[in-house]
């Protein structure tokens, strides 16, 4: 994850797992339109060590970075989510 974050000057990295089958169709057609590489998609069900290591709680839970940088951290499931992520693009 380290790599893919300073790899992109902005980049998302998204928590989320099974339950969130809509919200996770929405993001995989985001991850479309602002490229492939742009976009990261973890499982918190799969990647375990990861969620633990990053002390996620709760998810869905997007990390926004820029520059190698946290600049923003959205909790929830809003119906806007894509236009919000978008706005950093």
């Amino acid at each position: 994850m380290d790599n893919f974050i300073k790899n992109n000057r902005v980049c998302v990295v998204y928590f989320t797992n099974n339950d969130f089958h809509e919200l996770n169709t929405k993001i995989e057609d985001l991850k479309n339109s602002i490229g492939e590489s742009k976009c990261m998609i973890i499982d918190s069900n799969q990647d375990l060590e990861l969620i633990e290591e990053l002390n996620i709680k709760s998810v869905p839970l997007f990390h926004i970075y820029k520059n190698g940088k946290l600049i923003e951290e959205i909790f929830g499931t809003y119906n806007n989510i894509c236009d919000i992520i978008r706005l950093h693009f």
